[in-house]
């Protein structure tokens, strides 16, 4: 088995993060994260799907907190 390299992490992030770009907060990712942000957070993952949860658990609270704005402005 191959080890995963960083630069797989991220890629797998973008990947994810681009499909679901209308889900949970994952254009914040598409639109204004570095690929040194995103590795910051998935730093020690052994895979794909780990890195992509460990992003998840970060985009939720931006997400929940837009959420939040937004239903005081409206």
């Amino acid at each position: 088995m191959n080890k995963v390299t960083d630069q797989d992490l991220v890629d797998a992030v973008r990947a994810h993060a681009i499909e679901h770009y209308n889900e949970d907060g994952w254009d914040h990712i598409c639109e204004s994260w570095e690929d040194w942000e995103i590795l910051a957070v998935v730093k020690g993952s052994k895979k794909e799907s780990q890195a992509i949860r460990k992003v998840k658990k970060q985009v939720r609270v931006l997400s929940d907190h837009r959420s939040e704005i937004q239903a005081e402005v409206f």
